[in-house]
């Protein structure tokens, strides 16, 4: 028995309707990924914000503009940053690699 996806015209795992025009996923509409979360501690917050910062020059591919805030709130420390990618599969990676 052949393996599965295998067939003459496109070989061994090769799913022969799997493929996709890239610009059918990426329409280079969502490119900004924004950050709001919470901390116990004002450095927990600044930490996390180098961290995406460091996770977004990592990944961008032209300049990625930053902007980001740390502020006391009501039980902690609030992060807000904003990451503005050139295109949306940068901005994607950096969803990914920031998990």
């Amino acid at each position: 028995m052949g393996k599965i996806f295998e067939t003459e015209e496109t070989g061994v795992g090769k799913c022969p309707d799997c493929t996709v025009e890239v610009g059918a996923v990426f329409d280079n509409e969502n490119r900004t990924i924004d950050i709001v979360k919470v901390f116990p501690t004002e450095t927990e917050a600044k930490d996390a914000l180098a961290f995406y910062t460091q996770k977004a020059r990592e990944t961008e591919s032209e300049p990625c503009a930053i902007t980001g805030t740390v502020s006391a709130v009501e039980g902690g420390w609030q992060l807000r940053a904003r990451f503005d990618f050139c295109c949306q599969a940068e901005a994607v990676i950096f969803r990914f690699s920031a998990r």
